[in-house]
């Protein structure tokens, strides 16, 4: 499979790095507004084709599938205009950050009957179905608490797309979303109730959050992030039988089972260091057997988590 890149950025160089550890697939091609950018970008990962306009990557008939990389104002427009060209889409997270762009996206991938996966690496990586499989197989027992933590410190700075409305920034998009499809995806199923407290900066968009949610089995599960203060990125999961720890849960290669009384009875360790090769795979297999949507991130996922994202915006208190 052959992608082509748009936003040659920070996270899209860990991307393009992934993909040389993924047999069958490379970057043919990569695309900026500004060319230069573009060229360097090329010429640093050996890329073939570098272009100045979107347009005319979505033309070059050796681009099989798009891997989109731009900032969050941007998502729906590019990937729109991909599907519309009938390429295969891989986005970042969030695929867009509104729920009414998420279903239009939805919408059209089906229409065209192209593949379109939102990349929520985390769900793809060993050491999380690790986790997930023990939850099934009640090592645990029933599960009544969740934690998990993803926050950092960064300078305020208008410019940049973290603190920039307009560019889509603030951390419940950044890395809140981390934080909510852990939890969606270890409890299986939507909440019944969600409380969330959001601070607003000077830039006027949330730097800090913290969300509760209740869900129908029971379990309640809180989330803290932000980009004011370095916390631990560390997820809790407490059962009426144990416990499991999961290590820098976003990006987590270690899990840990413990039993009633904190004893350590298993564990999972995993060998790669760079996740994204897990989430190119899989994408990469299905866009190999033909389907429009990835077993492990379906659109039913991105739509919940978009709607899950839209209420805690909409109803965060300040």
């Amino acid at each position: 499979m052959n992608f082509g890149l748009i936003g040659p950025g920070r996270i899209a160089e860990k991307f393009a790095l992934a993909v040389k550890e993924v047999p069958g697939v490379r970057i043919v091609a990569v695309a900026s507004h500004h060319l230069e950018k573009a060229q360097h970008f090329a010429d640093k990962f050996e890329i073939d084709q570098a272009y100045g306009d979107y347009a005319e990557l979505l033309a070059d008939p050796e681009v099989d599938a798009v891997y989109v990389a731009v900032i969050n104002e941007f998502h729906f427009d590019v990937v729109k205009q991909s599907l519309l060209a009938k390429k295969a889409v891989l986005c970042e997270k969030p695929l867009t950050p509104s729920l009414e762009e998420t279903q239009a996206l939805l919408l059209l991938a089906k229409q065209q009957k192209v593949l379109l996966m939102e990349g929520m690496w985390t769900l793809f990586l060993p050491a999380i179905h690790q986790a997930a499989a023990w939850l099934q197989n009640e090592r645990i027992g029933q599960v009544k608490f969740i934690n998990c933590n993803f926050s950092y410190f960064a300078e305020v700075d208008p410019e940049s797309r973290l603190f920039s409305k307009k560019q889509g920034g603030g951390a419940l998009l950044d890395i809140g979303v981390y934080c909510v499809a852990f939890l969606l995806e270890m409890i299986g199923e939507r909440p019944k109730q969600i409380k969330s407290l959001l601070f607003d900066g000077q830039t006027a968009v949330d730097e800090m959050g913290t969300v509760i949610f209740r869900f129908p089995n029971g379990t309640i599960a809180n989330c803290n992030f932000g980009f004011q203060a370095r916390i631990d990125q560390d997820a809790h999961i407490y059962g009426s039988r144990g416990s499991i720890f999961v290590k820098h849960f976003s990006a987590s290669r270690r899990v840990e089972l413990y039993d009633v009384n904190d004893n350590l009875i298993d564990f999972f360790d995993d060998p790669q260091e760079n996740g994204f090769a897990y989430e190119i795979q899989h994408f990469a297999s299905s866009w190999d057997n033909n389907e429009t949507e990835d077993s492990l991130m379906p659109h039913f996922k991105s739509l919940a988590l978009s709607e899950i994202m839209q209420h805690i915006k909409e109803n965060g208190e300040g």
